[in-house]
């Protein structure tokens, strides 16, 4: 079962890098989705995996590190 997910989301960052770079917020997405595979997987199996799952982790907080703020836009009055 957690094999062939990480076998779905190893395609999936693939396909992800392949048509937008690994820069993408999708691709961090994958990548912590991986981490947290290995997470639950170290939880049933042992610690092994969870090495594994720290990489994924620190690899999708490098391509997407913390964005600065946003500055908050004022509520535009409704026209009648």
């Amino acid at each position: 079962m957690f094999e062939e997910a990480l076998k779905n989301y190893q395609r999936a960052l693939e396909l992800w890098t392949a048509a937008l770079g690994i820069d993408h917020s999708n691709c961090a997405y994958v990548l912590s989705n991986m981490g947290a595979v290995c997470d639950k997987q170290a939880a049933i199996d042992g610690l092994d995996k969870l090495e594994e799952a720290v990489e994924y982790f620190e690899r999708s907080l490098k391509v997407r590190p913390e964005r600065p703020e946003r500055p908050v836009r004022p509520v535009q009055p409704r026209h009648p």
